[in-house]
């Protein structure tokens, strides 16, 4: 006998069950509020925070592996220009957006958000280059973390293992090594 009060609507179709069942309890619940926010979202969507985090720190690990000869080196090449732009031009919103990185109104390198990472670098570091190679480290890292991310995402979010190893070998295989070697490849 199927007791009336028991039918529940539950995903499109109406479901009857005796009343005499455990399955009554368990439809009486209420669901589950759904979380909001993007970072929630990113967390839920069929992978455990563990394998994020297990990624994470395997590529971590292996950057500063492989890069660890670079972030006691030196600078090079354009760097020097740079980290002088960097001590001399004071950081101002006309010096930042309305100027390119020599400080002038006419010229074609303008790299605000570069300017601004030097900037920032010299004013944490100094003229010591660990700190300037340590951010170039740190920003191929996260390069190569969004690539396994944006590889999830395309793969439907099924293919973990092919969006790992895509992370993997361009963190391993930089097409240009001066990006993450040279300070000025940012």
């Amino acid at each position: 006998m199927i007791n009336i009060s028991a039918a529940r609507f539950v995903a499109g179709r109406t479901l009857c069950v005796p009343a005499s069942s455990g399955i009554l309890k368990l439809l009486k619940k209420k669901p589950p509020a759904p979380e909001s926010g993007a970072l929630k979202r990113f967390w839920n969507n069929n992978m455990p925070r563990k394998f994020f985090f297990l990624i994470f720190i395997v590529y971590l690990f292996m950057a500063i592996f492989l890069y660890r000869p670079i972030l006691n080196s030196f600078f090079v090449s354009d760097d020097f220009d740079w980290v002088a732009r960097a001590k001399n031009i004071p950081l101002t919103l006309e010096n930042l957006f309305l100027r390119n990185a020599d400080g002038k109104l006419d010229s074609a390198v303008y790299r605000p958000i570069t300017s601004l990472s030097f900037w920032l670098n010299y004013q944490a570091n100094g003229l010591t280059p660990f700190g300037y190679h340590l951010v170039n480290v740190l920003l191929h890292l996260g390069s190569a973390f969004l690539l396994f991310w944006l590889v999830w995402q395309l793969s439907g979010k099924i293919n973990h293992w092919l969006a790992f190893l895509a992370g993997l070998f361009f963190l391993i295989f930089p097409n240009h090594p001066e990006a993450v070697s040279w300070i000025s490849g940012r």
